[in-house]
C-alpha cells in the first residue's frame, strides 16, 4: 500500500450522451508505532526479563541495542507483539544506562531509556534495614544486615560503622 493519498478520475462516456466523471480518492495508509514504555528501571542483583509491548499499525518493526548488558529476543515483528529485554547482574557499584531503539519502515523510531541499578543502591538500602533493625531493638537482624553489606562490598566504610554498633549497643565485644 501507499503512504500517500492518491487520486484519479474516471470518465464514462457512450455513443449519444454525455460523458460522466467520477473522482476515486484513496485515503494513504495508516502508519503508528509505539511502546508500553519509554523507561525502564531494573535492579542490580538479579538477572532480569521484562515484556516490552508494541503497538504498530501497517508496520513491520525491529527493536535493536548497542549496549552490551542488554540481551533482546523475539526482537522483531509486523503489527502489534512483544519483545523480551534481559539483563544479567550488575556488580558495578554504579547504574548503568542504556537505550533500545524500536524501528519501522514510514514512522518515527521509538527510544526506549533503561537504567540498571548499581550494587551501591543494594548497600544502602541494607544498611538502612540494619539501623531500622537496630531502632527497633533486633540487633541480631541488625547485625545480619550489617554483615550482608559487608559481603557485597568489603571496602565500604559505612558497613562496618553499621557491625560496630550493632556489637557496641548489644554489648557485645567477644565477635
Amino acid at each position: 500500500g501507499s503512504t500517500e493519498p492518491r487520486n484519479a478520475e474516471i470518465v464514462v462516456s457512450g455513443e449519444g450522451t454525455r460523458p460522466v466523471t467520477v473522482s476515486v480518492v484513496q485515503s494513504a495508509l495508516s502508519l503508528a508505532l509505539s511502546v508500553d514504555t519509554e523507561r525502564l528501571v531494573l535492579p542490580a542483583r538479579e538477572a532480569t526479563e521484562r515484556t516490552i509491548t508494541v503497538l504498530a499499525e501497517n508496520v513491520r518493526w525491529k527493536a535493536s541495542t548497542e549496549t552490551e548488558w542488554i540481551e533482546l529476543q523475539n526482537d522483531e515483528g509486523e503489527g502489534n507483539g512483544s519483545f523480551i529485554v534481559r539483563v544479567g547482574y550488575n556488580t558495578t557499584a554504579e547504574a548503568q544506562s542504556g537505550k533500545i531503539v524500536v524501528s519501522g519502515e514510514g514512522v518515527e523510531n521509538v527510544e526506549i531509556a533503561v537504567e540498571q541499578l548499581g550494587e551501591a543502591a543494594v548497600i544502602w538500602d541494607r544498611s538502612s534495614l540494619s539501623r531500622i533493625y537496630r531502632d527497633m531493638g533486633d540487633l541480631d537482624a541488625a547485625e545480619a544486615q550489617a554483615r550482608a553489606c559487608i559481603e557485597l562490598a568489603p571496602t565500604s566504610a559505612p558497613a562496618y560503622n553499621d557491625l560496630i554498633t550493632c556489637f557496641a549497643e548489644g554489648d557485645h565485644y567477644d565477635r
